[in-house]
């Protein structure tokens, strides 16, 4: 076979126009380059700049990363502005952050700012700015972006070593990971610590903790962080800023020959031998985990979500140090560091929020009605009525007249009507969600800001100096409608040269933490023979009327309506007498398959006070708030259902009071304002010796432990085809210790006619002793008896089912669940 030799022409040399292309090429690949060496500014002698960002380089999708700035002038002074920018103005979704800067000759500052990442970035440059010249730039390199739902330890210690193996300490998290940290580098806002799970100090003087630092910390806390405190011969400065916050009163220091009950309580002995150095102390609030006889060895104290340690010894000496039970241990500590639950981390759905927060009371269309009304009135006008009135005069030759007349008649009017339509006050709504326990201090809230303007303007937008704030941005993250200058964080946050059009609305984020409203409440879980029965009783002790008040537990919800000031109410409910919702309860312009108690449409009247006409209220307050609601689902368009926080029992309700302060450039404007708080009561349990309970769907949590070709797996609303998927269901702490003397599952069919003929799947039930799925050869839709059922209950109750299908139609599950029988 002749081989056939590429050539570029019969002389064996290029064509002119490709030695013509070359150039072009090269400048298309050095370009790029050229200009980020062009971009770089080493700055002027004597200015240095070092930065740093995230925890150690670590930063979370979805939440703010702080920049830590280090800057020093040995040169003349300068009066400037550190710039962050993130996106890009080609994409019409670069925000540039600012933070005002002076720095005198001889000086060194440190400033904290932050950023807020729609995408993944390991790269961020930093300028430094004279008025509008670049006069040094830097940048930083190290960020790494881990998982939302990852374990990320904050450790802030002389010696790091000895406390790697913590990112093997996961609790119920997927990973973990661990970051060396200073006490500089913790942030002056507390929405800025949320990527953190878990703070360890040791060996640092917490007394160096400025107000912001302490305050955000507080935040952070009662929003779900874990703050570990250690002992040991540096007690006094890991103590010294935070002795209101710890669950003990510190004594001083014992020399002990050895601590034997914690080396038999973990079934690991010290490999080094004592004396070892512990911390005595007192306690003074909370809950002694571990002791050597009199003495506190791990004391904790829960506040808000989260919870304080105090903790005896120094993990990095003995005996702690390379014990084999150490990350035991830890776990009785990262346990507390539990998955948020999904309302805690904001808006989902930046659609539906914007929607939501362009829904303004007062501004409404005319009605369709109305606008045919009118255009009757105008055509009869102009037309019929114009001629029989110029008829019945005899002055015909006026239509000339008469018809101008009336089209700028009733062009005024359209005009009036449009300009009374749409207002001509400035209007600032927020929306808000917030997120905290009754006994809390600090709610975390996020809050939708919406400007409207009725004419075409820009404003200048002040908030406080402890908030975050970032516009509201569409299109899965990677564009958005940034119409605005900068923000700059000094003293107060200033959004500068926000530009609104006509009738528009720009949209913001903000994430704070604000004081809780007083509630006081409780619940009470009674089992005995007569069955399991919840009761709640809930005070509304402040000055706020809490709206269409409710009460959420696992995936139902029981109304309370509205409570006033003043107003307590106590609701009871079976257990057994409660369902979860299906497929049948959604909405039609509901997140598909999501299947989440707080959007279906049997609870819109406990919610809202009225129910939809598929998705739509009449009323444009009401309708804003069904929007936030649906806003908060993440899997509108598909992906895992919504898990409901299981052994939880929350009070969720709507407030009218704004939750941030905004000042607008010396203007007068109108403020609108919703609240919908989801906060969490305290559960109490009553539990007697019981026989013959029944464990079912309101007393289980599940997980899904693997999946292929289930576009929403969940055990609610199951669809699929050509598919599998397994699911691991566990009862209740409370449960756990159930004599089990029955099993059922039940396989549920949606409801209507449509389905009755469905076809069965295939269902199999995990076999513990054998360690092999066993497929149930007679099961049927319905409730479906399970014969030797001990071999498919483990220890703590946990049942494992898996469902497949291999036809070629599709078919749907309208729930999925295991009942237990037993006595307690």
């Amino acid at each position: 076979m002749q081989k056939i030799l590429p050539s570029f022409s019969r002389s064996g040399r290029p064509p002119l126009r490709l030695l013509f292309l070359l150039p072009l090429l090269l400048l298309t690949v050095l370009a790029p380059a050229a200009r980020a060496q062009a971009d770089e500014v080493d700055g002027p002698a004597g200015l240095t700049i070092e930065a740093h960002g995230g925890f150690d380089g670590f930063y979370k999708a979805g939440q703010w990363v702080p920049l830590t700035i280090e800057l020093a002038n040995d040169g003349p002074s300068i009066e400037g502005v550190i710039r962050v920018s993130t996106g890009r103005s080609s994409d019409n979704n670069e925000v540039i952050y600012d933070s005002p800067i002076s720095l005198p000759t001889q000086s060194r500052k440190r400033i904290t700012t932050f950023v807020y990442f729609t995408g993944f970035t390991s790269r961020l440059s930093l300028q430094l700015l004279d008025g509008n010249d670049v006069i040094a730039t830097t940048t930083i390199t190290n960020l790494t972006q881990i998982n939302a739902d990852s374990m990320l330890y904050g450790i802030l210690t002389e010696d790091p070593g000895e406390l790697e193996f913590l990112e093997r300490v996961i609790g119920d998290r997927d990973s973990g990971d661990v970051s060396f940290i200073e006490l500089a580098d913790l942030p002056d806002a507390a929405a800025g610590w949320e990527a953190l799970d878990i703070l360890v100090l040791n060996d640092v003087d917490t007394g160096r903790l400025s107000e912001d630092q302490r305050s955000a910390m507080d935040g952070w806390i009662n929003g779900g962080g874990v703050l570990v405190v250690t002992g040991g011969t540096n007690w006094q400065q890991n103590s010294a800023g935070l002795s209101d916050l710890l669950p003990v009163r510190l004594n001083g220091t014992e020399s002990v020959d050895s601590l034997p009950s914690l080396a038999e309580t973990f079934g690991f002995a010290y490999r080094d031998a004592g004396p070892y150095i512990v911390t005595t102390s007192t306690l003074l609030e909370g809950e002694v985990l571990y002791a050597e006889g009199n003495t506190p060895l791990l004391v904790r104290r829960t506040i808000g979500q989260g919870a304080i340690y105090f903790l005896a010894l120094d993990p990095k000496t003995a005996p702690l140090r390379d014990w084999d039970a150490n990350e035991a241990f830890w776990s009785e500590i990262a346990v507390s560091a539990q998955e948020a639950p999904f309302w805690s981390t904001g808006i989902k759905e930046s659609y539906l929020a914007r929607d939501a927060v362009r829904n303004l009371s007062g501004l409404t269309l005319p009605s369709v009605w109305l606008m045919l009304c009118f255009l009757g009135t105008y055509v009869l006008a102009i037309g019929p009525i114009n001629y029989f009135v110029l008829k019945r005069m005899k002055r015909a030759e006026m239509a000339w007249i008469t018809i101008p007349a009336l089209i700028i008649l009733f062009s005024l009017g359209t005009i009036i009507t449009g300009f009374r339509t749409k207002g001509n006050q400035v209007i600032i709504n927020q929306l808000s969600v917030a997120y905290g326990q009754v006994d809390g201090e600090q709610a975390q809230v996020q809050s939708i800001m919406g400007l409207y303007s009725p004419r075409r303007a820009s404003f200048d937008l002040t908030l406080p100096g402890d908030v975050l704030v970032r516009p509201l941005q569409d299109q899965f993250g990677v564009g958005g409608n940034t119409n605005m200058g900068t923000i700059e964080r000094g003293n107060d946050i200033i959004i500068h040269d926000v530009r609104v059009d006509v009738s528009a609305t720009e949209a913001f984020v903000i994430d704070s933490f604000q004081p809780m409203p007083d509630i006081s409440g409780e619940v009470t879980l009674t089992i005995d023979d007569a069955g399991s029965r919840l009761t709640v009783m809930v005070t509304n002790n402040s000055d706020l009327t809490i709206e269409n008040a409710s009460i959420l537990f696992g995936y139902q919800l029981l109304g309370i309506g509205n409570l006033e000031p003043g107003q307590s109410e106590t609701i009871s409910a079976e257990l057994n007498s409660l369902s979860a919702p299906t497929s049948t309860d959604m909405s039609s312009y509901t997140a598909y398959g999501v299947n989440s108690p707080l959007i279906a449409t049997r609870y819109e009247e406990i919610i809202y006070g009225t129910a939809s006409d598929y998705g739509r209220f009449d009323d444009a307050n009401t309708q804003s708030r069904y929007q936030l609601m649906q806003s908060l689902h993440a899997n509108i368009y598909g992906g895992e259902a919504v898990k409901i926080p299981q052994e939880t029992v929350t009070l969720i309700g709507w407030t009218t009071q704004p939750q941030v302060e905004v000042g607008i450039d010396a203007r007068e404007s109108e403020v609108q304002a919703t609240t919908l708080y989801f906060i969490e009561l305290p559960f109490n349990q009553s539990i007697e010796a019981a026989a013959n309970l029944t464990i079912d769907q309101g007393l289980w949590s599940f997980d899904i432990r693997d999946s292929s070709g289930i576009y929403n797996p969940s055990p609610f609303d199951l669809e699929m085809s050509n598919g599998w998927i397994e699911f691991e269901f566990t009862p209740w702490s409370t449960f756990q210790s159930l004599d089990v003397d029955g099993l059922d599952v039940v396989m549920a069919l949606p409801l209507g006619e449509y389905y009755a003929g469905q076809e069965m799947p295939t269902v199999s039930l995990w076999d513990w002793q054998e360690g092999a799925w066993i497929k149930l050869d007679d099961a049927t839709w319905g409730v479906n008896r399970i014969d030797e059922y001990e071999r498919y209950v483990n220890n703590i109750g946990s049942v494992r089912i898996r469902i497949s299908y291999t036809g070629f139609t599709s078919i749907r599950v309208r729930e999925i669940q295991p009942i237990l029988y037993g006595d307690l």
